[in-house]
């Protein structure tokens, strides 16, 4: 605001009260035609000029492949007549010149068998062949391209959705989210494949679902893979839940067997939540609740913890009630 109320101050005091006359409209016409006459002089003339000039390097054939981030543009220092450079300055290159890298003289680098440079020297007939007879290429910077290859592979690799399902009220998920397909063959280099366990997929989030969909979704890139497919279908499958109890005995481990041990209650409560369609195949003998004898060594505590070592999957919200028991310790009789 105070930058405003200078400029505003400024315009009233300097240009507002300015009052042009004949002699001032006749000077600033002829001071004009004379800034004209000035730049179409200057751009006749010869002059040097620097360029960003866009570039794509192509892989080095089949069995290999580039796996360091290459420069997408070169510095170009061009000499030619004013008005050319700046035609090229203010045009637009659409597409990147692609360098062939088979053609051209790569030189390897002692100690490292995947590490190779370029001279760009050798691009410069190339690229001024590009940018025709109008222009002479004096210099191409940087003087030195680098290039990590490394042997092409081929793996197939499961999909790993990295989506957020959250259901609506009473709804639970039928089965966990996948893709179809649910793995793809890929290709890339052999140093990023052998530490790839899974493609992911872009992250998504879906909130309050209440009914089954499917959608296409896009994979995650990963420098240096190729895809056969940029997208894959996400099926995300949810139903209405119950809510189910079983009463379980709890089992004691690494009991003694000169030791018996009472618990008090001997039966706990397993509640839990599932979805209608699998609600009748689900059985007690799907779970197993226990405690540890070896608890009491630790200090003998007032009640033992009781734990949940087995469960079916897909089911929801898993209470045990109650969580810890009181017991009492007995010599068996011999």
């Amino acid at each position: 605001m105070v930058w405003k109320e200078k400029i505003e101050l400024w315009y009233e005091e300097h240009i507002r009260n300015v009052r042009f006359g004949r002699d001032s409209g006749i000077f600033l016409i002829f001071l004009l035609i004379s800034t004209l006459f000035w730049l179409l002089n200057q751009l006749s003339k010869e002059t040097t000029a620097r360029m960003a000039y866009p570039v794509r390097f192509l892989e080095s054939g089949h069995q290999r492949v580039i796996v360091n981030e290459l420069p997408r543009t070169l510095d170009l220092t061009l000499r030619g007549q004013g008005y050319v450079l700046l035609k090229y300055k203010m045009r637009p290159w659409k597409d990147p010149v692609e360098v062939d890298l088979r053609t051209f003289p790569l030189q390897h680098t002692p100690g490292d068998p995947h590490r190779y440079y370029l001279l760009t020297a050798h691009l410069k007939g190339y690229l001024s062949d590009r940018l025709g007879d109008q222009m002479r290429l004096e210099e191409v910077k940087p003087d030195t391209l680098w290039f990590v290859f490394d042997k092409r592979e081929r793996k197939i690799l499961p999909i790993r959705p990295d989506v957020v399902v959250v259901p609506a009220r009473q709804y639970i998920l039928k089965e966990p989210p996948y893709t179809e397909p649910d793995s793809l063959a890929v290709e890339g280099p052999a140093m990023v494949l052998d530490t790839l366990q899974a493609i992911p997929t872009e992250h998504a989030e879906y909130r309050d679902v209440d009914r089954s969909f499917a959608e296409k979704i896009r994979l995650q890139p990963i420098a240096g893979l190729i895809y056969p497919v940029k997208k894959v279908v996400l099926h995300v499958e949810v139903e209405q839940y119950t809510e189910a109890v079983f009463t379980l005995p709890v089992e004691v481990l690494h009991l003694p067997d000169s030791v018996e041990l009472r618990l008090f209650p001997p039966k706990v409560k397993v509640s839990f939540r599932v979805g209608l369609g699998r609600y009748k195949k689900i059985t007690s003998d799907m779970f197993r609740v226990t405690v540890d004898y070896r608890d009491l060594l630790q200090g003998k505590p007032s009640r033992l913890t009781v734990h949940l070592d087995k469960q079916p999957p897909r089911i929801e919200n898993v209470r045990l009630e109650p969580e810890r028991v009181e017991y009492i310790v007995e010599r068996r009789r011999r």
